[in-house]
């Protein structure tokens, strides 16, 4: 499988997405992801495994 692929989470913040996110950086692929709020209870992780969070949800937020 090619790991050059960058995916892009919407709802990054979520109990769900963070770790997939986390998950999807640690076997080698680039990750970046959006959500509504800024802060949730998952922030913390998702900036300690170096993960950009975007504000909100935008179409130019996720093609790349």
């Amino acid at each position: 499988m090619d790991k050059n692929i960058h995916v892009h989470f919407m709802g990054i913040g979520g109990s769900g997405m963070t770790p997939i996110a986390i998950i999807s950086k640690y076997l080698g692929f680039k990750v970046s992801g959006c959500d509504i709020s800024p802060d949730s209870y998952y922030s913390g992780a998702l900036i300690k495994n170096n993960i950009e969070i975007q504000l909100g949800h935008s179409e130019n937020q996720y093609c790349f």
